[in-house]
């Protein structure tokens, strides 16, 4: 699977170095469970990430600026990883139009619970540059 972003992920109230996770997104089930882990996301604390690096659509960086939630950012990226060249271009063309919703509806992934299932995501807290 292609790689889209390279992220770095942080937890809300953990400021320290070895609370800081660089992930490439979209991430595997492991690596992302392996992040969590390491960022300690069932702790209830919001978990935030940012985008170091575009390796794919680097247009999106004028919508997904400042800080993001994780999993819907990898949720984004498993999306993107899954187009064509044709639907890459179409979805830049509406990046573009604006419209509102898009990047949120295309950020549709989830976080992992402990025992590998899907659930919802753990990172909740409102950041200023949630996904639109």
């Amino acid at each position: 699977m292609d790689r889209i972003f390279s992220v770095y992920a942080w937890r809300g109230d953990a400021p320290e170095i070895d609370r800081r996770v660089l992930l490439e997104l979209p991430a595997l089930p492991y690596e992302l469970r392996g992040a969590l882990d390491r960022l300690r996301a069932d702790s209830g604390i919001p978990l935030y990430a940012q985008i170091e690096e575009y390796f794919h659509f680097p247009f999106l960086s004028k919508s997904l600026y400042g800080r993001q939630k994780l999993c819907e950012l990898n949720g984004l990226a498993q999306r993107l990883a899954g187009l064509n060249l044709e639907e890459a271009a179409a979805f830049q063309g509406l990046v573009k139009m604006g419209l509102p919703g898009l990047l949120r509806s295309y950020a549709a992934g989830s976080c992992l619970s402990g025992d590998g299932h899907s659930r919802g995501q753990p990172d909740s807290g409102a950041a200023s540059g949630d996904v639109t």
